[in-house]
């Protein structure tokens, strides 16, 4: 679908001005997650035989996530079954979630980010991006999914606090490698506290640890 259908304009000036920074991060992490992947998915590739490194700011990619999938809701752009999915139903009201979006207030525990492991589109390509939506009853949006040829990023609203053992929550960093090539494109993510694990795919196969 083209660009315009995945956002609406339902901000004022001062709160869309507030929300670049956001807009600037994701933008670093995706740009990075795109070069590292073609680097490696292409065997002529000049940067294949060379490291990388990226960093980013988790909890700001985080809210860009809920920024995202909000805005994708206001526009009617997120649909099941042919019909537009027609709330946000986290649990809480969306004044809360406006404090995380806009203040950066701390979220419910187990809510956010995580990170599942995901195989390989093997029609897709590291230049796709495929966005989807997870509802619940009556078509309510709980949260939602962005995936980058191998990588995958997930929104959590009501997710338990002891997620399923193939989900890392706020992820630290994400390793790309790529057999027979003795790289590592590494993407860190930084969290105001310590402990957060990595990710590690290679990239054909898309294996996660």
């Amino acid at each position: 679908m083209p660009v315009s259908r995945l956002f609406s304009f339902i901000l004022c000036e001062r709160h869309n001005n507030h929300s670049s920074s956001l807009d600037t991060v994701a933008g670093q992490f995706f740009r990075a997650t795109k070069t590292d992947q073609l680097s490696l998915a292409e065997p002529d590739h000049p940067d294949r035989a060379k490291d990388a490194f990226a960093l980013c700011q988790g909890s700001e990619l985080e809210r860009w996530l809920l920024k995202l999938f909000w805005g994708a809701l206001e526009a009617k752009s997120l649909g099941r079954d042919g019909d537009a999915i027609s709330d946000l139903k986290t649990g809480l009201d969306k004044a809360r979630l406006a404090d995380i979006l806009w203040r950066g207030s701390n979220w419910p525990n187990g809510w956010g980010m995580y990170m599942q492991a995901h195989e390989i589109d093997p029609h897709g390509t590291p230049n796709s991006v495929a966005i989807e939506a997870h509802t619940g009853p009556g078509g309510k949006l709980w949260g939602g999914s962005v995936t980058l040829g191998a990588l995958q990023l997930r929104l959590g609203l009501g997710v338990a606090s002891e997620p399923p053992e193939n989900f890392i929550y706020r992820p630290g960093g994400i390793v790309i490698t790529a057999k027979g090539a003795m790289v590592e494109k590494v993407i860190a993510l930084a969290w105001p506290e310590p402990g957060h694990r990595w990710a590690t795919y290679e990239r054909q196969g898309a294996a996660i640890e």
